[in-house]
């Protein structure tokens, strides 16, 4: 689900078949970047598996890109947040993901 407007920055994705490890938040030019992949083997090397998604969306004005945090659940939920914009410096940045228990 995703919620974007001039004052309002919320984004909640499912991705219970990844790690938060295998995730990655990154904002760079008023651009909020969502990607993960996931590689998998089979003990004997013969199959291979491997999942992957980028999402991408533009961060409105008057979001504070310095308030934008991220939080991943127990149940596999990433939830992404901005508060409107009070100050922010716009600096290319990556978002550490919280290993909260709620989204």
């Amino acid at each position: 689900k995703v919620q974007i407007g001039e004052n309002k920055l919320r984004v909640k994705l499912s991705v219970h078949q990844f790690k938060p490890e295998d995730i990655t938040v990154k904002i760079d030019n008023n651009k909020l970047t969502i990607s993960g992949k996931h590689e998998k083997k089979s003990d004997e090397g013969h199959s291979y598996f491997a999942q992957e998604f980028t999402q991408q969306y533009t961060i409105p004005e008057g979001i504070d890109q310095d308030s934008i945090i991220s939080t991943f659940s127990d149940e596999g939920v990433l939830l992404i947040q901005g508060k409107p914009k009070n100050s922010g410096t716009g600096e290319p940045r990556e978002i550490p993901i919280d290993r909260g228990n709620k989204a």
